[in-house]
C-alpha cells in the first residue's frame, strides 16, 4: 500500500515523515503542514545506481490561499542508497559488493554534488538550468546515509536507447560552455574537494578491469556476432584501454575547468510538450562533479546521447560550436585553451569513455531486458545494438586501427586531421599520386611489362589508390590494378592482378612535424633522408636473389629506379604484397615471433656469406 510503501522507503532513509516535514517547512519557510493525503512513491525504478530518488506529494493544508499556491506540490526526495549497485553486481559477478568501499564512493559523489549546490546562488542556478536543493544533509563518515537534498524538478527524460536532435545537443553544450565560464569566474574549479576522480572512485566500485572485461566479453551474446571481431580487439587492448587515471592526467595538457561528468539521458529533463525541437528544463545528478578538461562533458554526451552515425557526421562542428559559446559567454576575457587543445583532448578522452559507455549501456540492458515489453524490448534491442556496433568501431578506429571508417578523423591530432586529402574521384586520386611521384601511366606501364617480361597492356578499367592511409612516414603506398589486356590467356592468368606501388614522399613527415612542432621541416633535410633510406632499400633488393629474397621472406621488387641528387623523387620500386599485417596495439604470440627471429638469423647468415655487410652503402 502506498502508507507500507513509504514506511519502506524512509526506513531505508534512516528518516520519518517528522523529520521531513520539519526539514521542509524550515527550507521553505513556511508554516503550512503536510496534509492527510500526503504520500511518497519512489521514481526512477532500476535508473539511480548511488541513491534513490522519490517523488513526494505534501497535500499542503494552512489557512492561507497564497501561502499554499506558492508551495511545491511535487518534490524530489533524494537519499543515498547502493540498493540497484548491488543488484548490478549480483547481476554481473554473482556476488555482493564490499560495502566500505561502496560507502565511501557514496559519501564522496553525494557530498560533492551538496558542495556544488552550496555554491551556487539562485540566479546561476537558474542560468546552469539546475534544479536547486531545498535543502541538504552531509552525508559524515559515521554511518548517517540520510537524505541528501530535497529539490523541486519538473520535466520528463529520454529512455537510454533514444538519441538527440542537434538543436537538442546545441542546448546542452550551451550549459556546459557556461559552466565552464561560471567556474573560471568564480574559481570553483579551484575548490580542493573537486580534485577527485570520479571514473576511478565510482567506477572501481563495481567495474575493476577484471569485470570490466567480463562485460566486453558479454556483448556479443546480447547484441549479436557482427561485434564478435571488434570486441576481441578491445579485449587485446583493455590493459591499456581501461586507464580510468587518463582523465586526471589531462591536466597536464590543457587547461582545467569544473565538469559535470555524467551528462547522459537519464541526468537531463526536458520540458513537457511533444514539439520538436524539446527544450532542456534542467540538469540533474551533480555527484560526479569534479575538475577535468573541457572536453570531458561533450566527449560523454556525443557518445551517449547521439546516434553512431549523427556523432561520426557532427562531432566536430559541435565541439566548435562549444569554443565559440564559451567565447561568447567569456567576452570580453579569451577561454584559457585553444580550439586545437580541445579536439586534441576530444580524441585523447575518446577511447576510455566510449568503453565506459559500452560497458554502462550493455549493464543497463542486461538489467532492463526482462522488465521490457515485446514491443519494447525490440525498439530497444535495434536501437542500442547499431549505436554500440558504432561505438566499438569508433574506439577500435580510434586505437590505431586504419582499416576502420573513422581512420581520418579520430585518431590524429586536429591538424594531421585537417592535412587529409579531399575526397577525389579514382582518375584525380590517381592524377594527384603521379603527380607527387613525378611519373605517369605511360611510364608505370612501360616500366611494369619490361620488369615482368611481357606484352600485356594495361586495361581501360586499370586504376590506382592509395593505402596505409597515415602510416608512412617516408613513402607513399598505392595499390595499383593493371587491368591487364593480352589475347594469351595463359599470359594475363600469370601476371598479378595488384601491385604495391611505392614512392618517396614526405608528406605525412610534414604533417607529423606541423602538429607536433607547429613548424615545417627544412626541405634539404627531408630530401636527404629520403634519398639515403630509399635507396639503401633499393640496394639491398639488389642484392638478392629470387631464391635468397624468398628465404628471408622479402617481397621481391619488380623494378627499382634510384633517387639522385638531381631532385628526381620518383617511384623507387613496384613490389607484389600479399598478406596482412598487425596494428600497433597487437602483441605477437611465441611461436609468430620465433618466426620473425628465424627470418632475422637468415639475414645475418647471408650477409656474412655474401659479404653484404661490407657494402660501404650500408654503412
Amino acid at each position: 500500500t502506498m502508507k507500507q510503501e513509504a514506511d519502506a522507503l524512509f526506513e531505508l532513509s534512516c528518516t520519518s515523515w517528522t523529520d521531513i516535514e520539519e526539514e521542509l517547512t524550515r527550507a521553505l519557510k513556511t508554516s503550512a503542514r503536510f496534509g492527510l493525503r500526503k504520500n511518497l512513491r519512489r521514481i526512477g525504478e532500476k535508473n539511480g545506481f548511488m541513491s534513490v530518488c522519490c517523488m513526494l506529494r505534501p497535500d499542503w493544508t494552512t489557512d492561507c490561499d497564497f501561502e499554499r499556491a506558492r508551495l511545491p506540490s511535487k518534490i524530489v526526495y533524494k537519499f543515498t542508497c547502493s540498493d540497484q549497485l548491488e543488484t548490478v553486481a549480483q547481476s554481473l559477478i554473482g556476488c555482493n559488493l564490499n560495502e566500505d568501499v561502496i560507502y565511501t564512493a557514496l559519501r564522496k559523489s553525494n557530498n560533492t554534488e551538496g558542495l556544488f549546490y552550496s555554491l551556487l546562488t539562485p540566479s546561476t542556478a537558474d542560468w546552469l538550468q539546475v534544479p536547486g536543493p531545498l535543502c541538504y544533509k552531509e552525508i559524515s563518515d559515521d554511518g548517517d546515509v540520510g537524505h541528501l537534498m530535497i529539490e523541486h524538478i519538473e520535466g520528463t527524460s529520454f529512455d537510454c536507447y533514444e538519441h538527440c536532435s542537434i538543436p537538442e545537443v546545441e542546448q546542452i553544450i550551451s550549459v556546459i560552455a557556461r559552466l565552464q565560464c561560471l567556474s573560471s569566474k568564480e574559481n570553483m574549479h579551484r575548490q580542493e574537494e573537486f580534485g577527485w576522480n570520479p571514473w576511478k572512485t565510482i567506477g572501481l566500485c563495481v567495474l575493476t578491469k577484471s569485470i570490466a572485461r567480463k562485460v566486453i566479453a558479454d556483448i556479443p551474446a546480447f547484441y549479436g556476432g557482427e561485434f564478435e571481431p571488434l570486441i576481441r580487439k578491445l579485449l587485446f587492448a583493455l590493459d591499456d584501454l581501461y586507464d580510468l587515471d587518463a582523465p586526471m592526467r589531462e591536466h597536464k595538457l590543457i587547461s582545467s575547468v569544473l565538469v559535470h561528468g555524467d551528462i547522459w539521458q537519464s541526468n537531463l529533463m526536458w520540458r513537457y510538450g511533444s514539439e520538436r525541437p524539446r527544450q532542456l528544463k534542467s540538469i540533474l545528478d551533480w555527484q560526479s562533479a569534479h575538475v577535468g578538461s573541457p572536453a570531458e562533458d561533450i566527449a560523454f554526451l556525443l557518445i551517449c546521447i547521439f546516434s553512431g552515425e549523427d556523432r561520426r557526421t557532427h562531432w566536430r562542428s559541435l565541439l566548435v560550436f562549444l569554443y565559440r559559446s564559451i567565447e561568447r559567454e567569456m567576452a570580453p576575457s579569451k577561454p584559457s585553451f585553444s580550439l586545437d587543445e580541445l579536439f586534441a583532448s576530444y580524441i585523447r578522452l575518446f577511447p576510455l569513455f566510449g568503453l565506459i559507455v559500452l560497458m554502462r549501456f550493455s549493464v543497463i540492458f542486461k538489467c532492463s531486458l526482462p522488465s521490457l515489453s515485446p514491443e519494447e524490448r525490440v525498439k530497444f534491442t535495434h536501437s542500442m545494438s547499431r549505436k554500440l556496433f558504432f561505438l566499438a568501431e569508433d574506439v577500435v578506429a580510434s586505437l590505431g586501427n586504419c582499416k576502420m571508417s573513422l581512420r581520418k578523423t579520430m585518431s590524429l591530432p586536429p591538424r594531421m586531421a585537417e592535412c587529409r586529402s579531399p575526397v577525389l574521384t579514382m582518375k584525380q586520386e590517381a592524377d594527384a599520386l603521379f603527380e607527387l611521384s613525378c611519373t605517369s601511366w605511360t611510364e608505370v606501364e612501360e616500366e611494369l611489362t619490361r620488369a615482368l617480361k611481357t606484352s600485356a597492356q594495361f586495361g581501360p578499367r586499370k586504376n590506382l589508390r592509395r593505402i596505409g592511409e597515415n602510416n608512412g612516414f617516408m613513402s607513399v603506398c598505392c595499390i595499383l590494378r593493371p587491368d591487364w589486356t593480352s589475347d594469351c590467356e595463359f599470359e594475363r592468368s600469370r601476371l598479378p592482378s595488384k601491385i604495391v606501388y611505392k614512392f618517396s614522399c614526405s608528406d605525412q613527415l610534414e604533417a607529423v612535424a606541423q602538429s607536433l612542432i607547429g613548424c615545417k621541416l627544412n626541405g634539404d633535410f627531408i630530401y636527404t633522408a629520403l634519398r639515403k633510406s630509399n635507396n639503401t632499400e633499393g640496394l639491398f633488393y639488389s642484392l638478392l636473389t629470387p631464391s635468397t629474397a624468398d628465404w628471408l621472406h622479402v617481397p621481391g621488387p619488380l623494378c627499382y629506379k634510384e633517387i639522385s641528387d638531381d631532385g628526381d623523387v620518383g617511384h623507387l620500386m613496384i613490389e607484389h604484397i600479399e598478406g596482412t599485417s598487425f596494428d600497433c596495439y597487437e602483441h605477437c604470440s611465441i611461436p609468430e615471433v620465433e618466426q620473425i627471429i628465424t627470418a632475422i638469423a637468415r639475414l645475418q647468415c647471408l650477409s656474412s656469406k655474401e659479404n653484404m655487410h661490407r657494402h660501404e652503402e650500408f654503412g
